[in-house]
Parts: C-alpha cells; sequence; structure tokens
C-alpha cells in the first residue's frame, strides 16, 4: 500500500466539537476524559498514513492535543481528537469491520484510564447494552469500536483482553428468581462486573468467591480469565451451558465496612454478607435472548494494530516491530483465554476461515462456588510455560512501545 499524505482543517467532522449533528452527546465506552493545556481549536491536522507489514502507522501534526512534549487524545464535550485519530487510521487501511486496538509513542494525557473502550457501531441484542451507530461521527464506515491502550505499561494480558471483551460487556443484568427486583451485577460505569458478583474471577472485573460457611466467603482470585457469563456475553458459550452463579448482597468487610461495587479485592480478603443465587435465565429475563446467539454469532474477531506517533517525530522501526510481536502473542493468547472458542485475525489481508466454537464438552471457565477457581486458560495446569513465553514476548513488546514514558497506574 502507497504512502498518503493527507490534510484536514481542524474542523472536518461533525464530532470535532464531542457532538454528533442530532446534538445528542456521543458515546465515550469507558473512556474518561480528562482536561490539561494545550488545546488549539484553529489547528490544521497534517499526517502520513501507511501500512508496515500487519500493523498501521499514522506520523504527523495536528490530531492530537498538547504542547511542549504534553500531549493527549482528547474526547470530551469540545474536542474530539479520536475522530482525527480513526479517520487517519481509516486511510491507512482500518477502515473494516472490527476493533481498532490503538497504542502510542507518548503517554497519551488525554484520559483518565490507562486504557479505554469506545463504540462506533453495535447492533448485538441481548447483552444489556443500546444499539449504537457513530461511525460517521469518526469518519469510519465500517469499523465497529477502538481500544486505546496508549503506552501502558507492564500489565499482563488481562488487560488485553479486558478491553477488547467491552465489545459486548459487562451489561448484563438479572431479574432475581423471575421477581421485579433487579440484582445489581454490575459496577463501575455499569460497564464491568460489580465487586460481589462471583465471576470466577471474571477480568471485567468480580471475584471468585468460596463460601466457606454461610455468610462468610472468601476472595480466592481477582481478574485472571474469561467466566461463563463473560463467555455467553461475547457469543462464545451457550446460555444452557453457563451454570448457576451468585451475587453477595450487603457485602461488609469483618470489620463491617460496607464494600463499593468497585473495589478490588486481594485473594484471602473476607467478605461478609448474604448469598443471592442467579441463573442465565434470570439474566434473560432482564435483557432477552442474545442475537445473534451461540453458534451463529462469529467466533472470529478481526482487529487491526494502529500505532500514533508523538506530534512532529517519525516513527521507529523498533517501535513498529515491538507491536508487531505483541499482535502475534495476543493473537496465540486469545484462543487459549477463551479456551479455544474464540481468536482474533490481525492479518490485513484476512485470516483462515471463522473458526466454530467447539461442542460443549469442558465448562471450565464457569462461574461457581467450587472450593477453588475452575480451570480457566491461559491460567490452566500444564500451560504454564507457554503463558510464561507468552508474557515475554508481552513484555518486550511493552516495554519497547513505552519507550521514554512513565508507566501509568490508573485502573482500566
Amino acid at each position: 500500500m502507497s504512502s498518503v499524505v493527507l490534510t484536514r482543517l481542524a474542523g472536518f467532522l461533525v464530532a470535532a466539537g464531542g457532538l454528533a449533528a442530532c446534538g445528542a452527546p456521543l458515546d465515550r465506552g469507558t473512556h474518561a476524559p480528562r482536561r490539561f493545556v494545550g488545546d488549539d481549536f484553529g489547528r490544521t491536522s497534517s499526517y502520513l498514513a501507511r501500512r508496515v507489514g500487519e500493523v498501521l502507522v499514522v506520523e504527523g501534526d495536528g490530531l492530537v492535543s498538547g504542547i511542549e512534549g504534553r500531549y493527549g487524545i482528547r474526547f470530551d464535550d469540545e474536542v474530539n481528537d479520536l475522530a482525527r485519530v480513526t479517520t487517519a487510521f481509516a486511510e491507512a487501511g482500518a477502515d473494516e469491520p472490527g476493533l481498532l486496538l490503538l497504542f502510542t509513542t507518548f503517554e497519551d494525557l488525554g484520559s483518565g484510564r490507562a486504557a479505554y473502550y469506545v463504540p462506533f457501531f453495535d447492533d448485538v441484542q441481548g447483552t444489556g447494552d443500546d444499539d449504537v451507530d457513530q461511525r460517521a461521527e469518526f469518519g469510519v464506515t465500517s469499523l465497529e469500536g477502538i481500544v486505546n491502550f496508549g503506552a501502558f505499561g507492564d500489565e499482563p494480558e488481562a488487560l488485553f483482553f479486558h478491553e477488547i471483551a467491552h465489545r459486548h460487556l459487562a451489561h448484563l443484568e438479572a431479574l432475581v428468581g423471575g421477581s421485579t427486583t433487579t440484582a445489581p451485577l454490575l459496577g463501575r460505569q455499569r460497564a464491568h462486573w460489580h465487586a460481589m458478583l462471583a465471576t470466577d474471577g471474571s477480568v471485567l472485573g468480580g471475584h471468585a468467591f468460596v463460601e466457606s460457611q454461610p455468610g462468610r466467603f472468601v476472595v480466592t482470585a481477582r481478574e485472571v480469565r474469561y467466566s461463563a457469563l463473560d463467555l455467553y456475553g461475547l457469543g462464545l458459550l451457550s446460555e444452557d451451558d453457563v451454570p448457576p452463579f451468585f451475587f453477595v448482597a450487603d457485602a461488609t468487610t469483618e470489620g463491617g465496612a460496607a464494600i463499593p461495587s468497585e473495589a478490588q479485592l486481594e485473594p484471602g480478603s473476607v467478605v461478609l454478607g448474604r448469598r443471592v443465587d442467579v441463573t442465565i435465565e434470570d439474566v434473560v429475563a432482564a435483557v432477552g435472548r442474545r442475537v445473534p446467539a451461540f453458534g451463529e454469532a462469529p467466533t472470529t474477531i478481526r482487529v487491526r494494530y494502529g500505532l500514533l506517533g508523538a506530534p512532529g517525530e517519525s516513527v521507529s522501526d523498533a517501535d513498529i516491530e515491538a507491536v508487531d510481536a505483541l499482535r502475534i502473542a495476543m493473537d496465540e493468547a486469545y484462543v487459549a483465554f477463551t479456551d479455544g472458542r474464540g481468536a482474533l485475525c490481525s492479518r490485513i489481508d484476512g485470516c483462515a476461515p471463522p473458526m466454530k466454537a467447539p461442542a460443549d464438552e469442558s465448562k471450565g471457565c464457569s462461574c461457581s462456588s467450587s472450593s477453588a477457581p475452575r480451570r480457566g486458560p491461559p491460567m490452566r495446569e500444564g500451560g504454564a510455560l507457554g503463558r510464561l513465553v507468552l508474557l515475554l514476548v508481552f513484555g518486550v513488546g511493552v516495554r519497547a512501545v513505552r519507550r521514554r514514558t512513565p508507566t501509568r497506574t490508573n485502573r482500566i
């Protein structure tokens, strides 16, 4: 693909002011705006958009806000730098059904979170989320969403798969026992599981619990796998194979302090509360059945890797190679993380035909009340060597991508 030099005025998108044409606020997904100095409302965007192997690269000026080495992709009520960025990557070849996974060579000061997901298009039913179509506001016609990882730190692959899962998670609610009482399954931003939801340690929040005695629960894991509820929401597990799970109501610490919905508890922590059993039938009664359902929903997600250079700087070959190494590692890890049910297609020219979900002889990722977290890829026994290799590749790639930037400690 030949390189193309493009120039756009600051107002080339309706969404440059942060609002859609009809005046309705844009869906920000899990983005949390953070204001900083350096706004230039009259700036011109001049950039180079190109493809290097399987990585899309954009470098130039005017796409992001900031001054004197402090830059950020703003996405707030006044400025929508994110639309400028996605339009540039669309020119590079990212405008296909799927997700753009964005990395930067600078610390992105435009968000209060280490990474975030913003949807552009989603018409899947029965996941608890509303339909969204704001592709025009972001200068794309087919791209379904973006994950902005920025120049992040040495987080494990759980962060990577957490953000990808935001494409359909976590928005599911439940009507317990078919009543009109809604179980509070959701926590932070209503896009992460409630801390007191037993999710086998889902990467979307929640914890794995053991009920050591009635009303006393011990945390055994946090953010280590996709739960059965996650796999159902992603279209990778049928509702018949989602086992019952539970919610800890009126939860407190042993000292009597109330536990907030967004809490992150370490394994070994003790929670006191009232167990409320929940089934997938309760969830379906609240939000409807997933459409497309398991067996009809795609099992392969198209992803495009994008690398955005700092204003006025060229992207180095080492940065591109680091992102490509991460791409290869995460393609392999995702298959294991979904227990062989899902796959990522990161090859721009296409991949093998989408895989078919396996028969449900294994329910190793299911939410349960067992005495220990169930086996869940890639944590399973016998996979330690493979996991170590993936983490080493992941760590090398991340450290190269985040050169000259401090590790960010913001919660995902």
